[in-house]
């Protein structure tokens, strides 16, 4: 899984992960683009290993207080 941080495909890369544990994941700003690709030999013998992906978003408000 490839994540970025941003909306776009060639946003800035925050990382690649395979056969990680949960791990937490910060955005500068309210968007991740994700790209998911499951391997072809496993898709091409028969296995599709399972897709669990948890999203929590926690908005954090670092703007200058006046």
């Amino acid at each position: 899984m490839t994540v970025r941080d941003g909306d776009y495909e060639n946003s800035t890369l925050i990382g690649k992960y395979c056969r990680t544990k949960s791990e937490i994941i910060t955005s500068t700003h309210n968007h991740l683009w994700i790209r998911y690709v499951n391997s072809l030999a496993a898709r091409s013998s028969g296995y599709s290993p399972p897709l669990s992906l948890e999203a929590r978003y926690t908005s954090t408000d670092i703007g200058k207080r006046l």
